[in-house]
């Protein structure tokens, strides 16, 4: 299979599985949202971050290192060498896994106070969440390595539904069986999404399990000082990125009040949806760029991908962005209640930075795939510093807004190192000519949106006139000359994929 048709394979399923993960996850806070008083909400966002801050780094940079080695140790054809990397990482997670849910188990009466968090069973359940999600995430990383995204894909969908299916029915089951009323599950049920959620892992964590992965023989080698050449920067790196990710919720609730936290996690929610298409594409090339990079001869092919991968980012990105800009409002009451409608105003700038992280993840991980992993840990050791430096007196001043003011900074000061440093190692030029395109094609359906957004007064006629706008965008490329001939090919590749 040419590089071009993997690497839109690869998208395809990567981008169903994002697709997925972000729709079940926004039905999920969803459910939470129209259910729950903020309080509950905001202890449930807490839980999961706690969970969502720590498992990673049990994975002690061996995610990232799998999706490094296994590709390139393929294209030098040293299998043995892959059986080694895959029992050696399966090891060591379990054991790192195993010892953080003990710690945080013992200490959870502590941390819950901290936290505010009203019983330290909600730790406990963080504690659980973290092994089960270091298992289930090292062993999705050796299906990304092998590029079995459909694999990927198909575990995770089976997961989501079990969480959404069950939490909804937990709900309805609670108001209906034990005649509880509505105040009652507003008030306390934060048990039933927790329940879910664990489950969802549960059964992901089945499904992942493949006997070939335990398979010792003779032959297997641990090459221990390639691992540790890339697990140690990644280890670092992702230390940082987590705390970049991973501490809006922690911070707001530590500084300021759980119910703050909570109307700040309904914006973060939506806006989580822009970086999807970024990322989702430069996963996509993340394996291939590793895999071309035991040639030295290919660094044309590395350059010539990324800038299509820009390309495609900005192309996506743009329109979806803006347009939920304008539609904020609607959003926060979309996916909540009336009582965290104050969250429209931190999500213009959420969405702005989740676009500027999406984009800059791309020249990231390409530092990693070609072999740089000790600039990518530096650039993200600055990046976190400086996001940290100005969270904390923003937040204690500004509240919500003063976050997510730290997160663009951030964002936009982390995109340009990484492009200023992927240029020192390949000639990548930045699409200027097309980014002024999809400007100008935008401002003109956001001219038209903006014109009719005082006469729309229900959600599905608001849906209409965005796919219109949309519309309005993409003819407005055509009459730009935007498009390209390998844009036809790539859309005759999709067709065929689809028909077969």
């Amino acid at each position: 299979m040419r590089v071009r048709n993997k690497l839109i394979s690869n998208a395809v399923y990567i981008f169903l599985n994002r697709v997925a993960l972000s729709v079940f996850s926004l039905l999920f806070w969803l459910i939470l949202g129209k259910t729950l008083l903020r309080r509950s909400y905001g202890m449930i966002a807490i839980t999961i971050q706690v969970f969502t801050l720590l498992y990673p780094m049990t994975l002690m940079g061996l995610s990232l290192t799998i999706g490094k080695l296994i590709p390139d140790l393929l294209g030098r054809g040293r299998k043995d060498k892959i059986q080694g990397l895959i029992l050696y990482s399966l090891k060591w997670v379990s054991i790192s896994a195993g010892a953080l849910a003990l710690v945080l188990i013992i200490f959870s009466p502590q941390l819950s106070s901290y936290l505010k968090l009203d019983d330290p069973r909600l730790i406990q359940i963080s504690a659980v969440l973290i092994f089960l999600g270091a298992l289930c995430t090292i062993l999705e990383r050796f299906y990304f390595g092998f590029q079995n995204m459909k694999k990927i894909f198909l575990t995770d969908l089976f997961g989501q539904i079990i969480k959404i299916v069950l939490t909804s029915s937990l709900i309805l089951f609670s108001l209906g069986y034990f005649a509880v009323d509505e105040k009652w599950i507003a008030q306390n049920g934060i048990w039933i999404p927790l329940i879910g959620f664990v489950l969802c892992y549960v059964v992901v964590l089945l499904t992942r399990m493949d006997k070939k992965f335990l398979q010792i023989s003779k032959k297997v080698v641990v090459d221990k000082k390639l691992i540790l050449k890339y697990s140690v920067p990644a280890f670092i790196t992702k230390f940082f990125s987590l705390l970049f990710d991973q501490t809006q919720f922690i911070i707001l609730s530590v500084l300021r009040t759980v119910e703050e936290t909570g109307v700040f996690a309904v914006g973060m929610k939506i806006s989580i949806i822009i970086p999807i298409i970024p990322r989702v594409l430069s996963s996509a090339l993340y394996p291939i760029t590793s895999y071309l990079s035991s040639d030295k001869n290919k660094k044309r092919k590395q350059t010539y991908l990324i800038r299509v991968v820009f390309r495609y980012s900005l192309f996506l990105v743009l329109p979806i962005a803006t347009f939920l800009i304008l539609f904020s409002k609607y959003a926060v009451l979309l996916f909540s209640s009336l009582e965290y409608l104050p969250a429209m105003h931190v999500l213009p700038l959420l969405i702005i930075g989740g676009a500027i992280y999406g984009l800059g993840d791309l020249f990231r991980t390409s530092l990693y795939a070609i072999g740089k992993p000790n600039i990518e840990r530096n650039i993200e050791i600055i990046s976190t510093l400086m996001y940290i430096a100005s969270a904390i007196p923003l937040t204690i001043y500004f509240s919500g807004i003063g976050l997510a003011s730290s997160f663009l900074i951030a964002t936009t000061f982390s995109f340009l190192i990484n492009l200023i440093w992927i240029r020192k190692f390949l000639d990548i030029k930045l699409p200027l000519k097309d980014l002024g395109k999809m400007i100008l094609s935008i401002s003109i359906s956001s001219i038209f949106l903006l014109l009719i957004i005082p006469h729309i007064d229900n959600l599905l006629v608001g849906i209409f006139f965005i796919l219109l706008a949309y519309c309005i965008y993409l003819l407005a490329l055509l009459r730009l000359n935007f498009y390209l001939e390998e844009d036809l090919k790539i859309l005759d590749f999709l067709a065929s994929k689809l028909y077969n």
